[in-house]
């Protein structure tokens, strides 16, 4: 809205809707370098809950919606995002060494967690499980972006073209789709990359994505499209649908 402050709201097909109240954003900025990349969106734990991270007078908590607010802890400690892991959560969160990755085995997030991340120099966001158990995640410093694997120690994955990373989305194979912008462009890319080998293809080159932090991309695993816009604003910038094989179509959207 025009205070620059955001809320949450859920829309059920056909219904009303729902607002969460005070779930303002922030930018983070005691975080230090890369905090505008912080995720700061909603998490689905169920059809009937989410978890998402909400700011009030300068104080970032985890919060969990099922048509009640509940606060799922308390503390001054930030929390950056939170993502569903099996029957468990991994957090980003910010315990005085810097904003690192944590994974709890419980939703209340009883007991310390594990730390997985140990970068003080670096925020690491779109944390992204992967079918194999483990963890990609991008992290963002003074000297760019780079494309982190946690498995039992973090491993950096090197990628064979300069962009910087800006979200991450799990494919069904394991691999990831990922939106990526090349340094001296101002457009962005759709990669699919093998977080094994670093192997990287190009699938899309002129997306369009909104201002602010980009969004996750839109990845089917049932049917394997990735979805985007095409930056085409003579066509009103379409709505395309693209497998990891290449294959694409545009779509045609009704109104009424």
């Amino acid at each position: 809205d025009r205070s620059r402050r955001s809320i949450l709201r859920i829309v059920d097909a056909g219904g009303r809707g729902a607002t969460i109240p005070a779930s303002q954003s922030t930018r983070l900025s005691a975080l230090g370098v890369g905090h505008e990349r912080s995720d700061r969106g909603a998490s689905w734990w169920s059809p009937e809950g989410l978890f998402f991270v909400r700011s009030a007078r300068d104080v970032n908590s985890l919060q969990f919606w099922d048509g009640t607010l509940r606060d799922v802890e308390a503390g001054t400690q930030r929390v950056a995002a939170v993502v569903r892991e099996g029957a468990g959560v991994l957090v980003t969160r910010d315990d005085g060494r810097g904003l690192d990755l944590f994974r709890y085995a419980r939703t209340d997030l009883s007991g310390p967690g594990e730390r997985l991340t140990s970068t003080p120099d670096e925020v690491e966001h779109s944390v992204t499980p992967l079918p194999d158990g483990r963890v990609a995640v991008i992290g963002t410093g003074r000297e760019g972006t780079r494309l982190l694997i946690v498995e039992r120690a973090v491993r950096v994955v090197a990628l064979p073209v300069a962009v910087e990373l800006l979200s991450l989305a799990a494919l069904a194979d394991g691999r990831l789709a990922v939106w990526a912008r090349a340094p001296d462009r101002d457009t962005y890319s759709l990669l699919v990359v093998d977080p094994q080998t670093g192997a990287t293809s190009s699938l899309v080159g002129d997306a369009y994505l909104p201002p602010g932090i980009a969004p996750r991309p839109a990845v089917s695993l049932r049917s394997g499209w990735i979805y985007f816009v095409r930056s085409e604003p003579g066509r009103g910038n379409p709505i395309v649908r693209i497998k990891p094989d290449g294959r694409s179509e545009t779509l045609t959207l009704g109104t009424r």
